[in-house]
């Protein structure tokens, strides 16, 4: 899924049922899965990133999110 966020650094997203991975513009890629976070973050997370509005804001304000460490990675697209 390509991403319709133009104030934040995510310039890509794609989730299924047990995860979401974020791209950003320094070449990261982040994973959340849902046995990090929980099924109603994970569930909100995938919302806000269809409406491409308050995902990084979300994550930004959620304590629960930032406790995490998620799978990180470098992808050179």
């Amino acid at each position: 899924m390509n991403n319709p966020f133009s104030e934040s650094l995510i310039i890509r997203y794609d989730y299924d049922d047990d995860s979401i991975r974020l791209w950003f513009t320094n070449h990261d890629v982040i994973e959340y899965t849902v046995a990090d976070i929980g099924p109603t973050a994970l569930a909100e997370m995938q919302r806000l990133a269809d409406s491409g509005r308050g995902l990084m804001s979300y994550i930004s304000n959620s304590k629960h999110i930032l406790a995490v460490e998620p799978r990180r990675w470098k992808e050179w697209l």
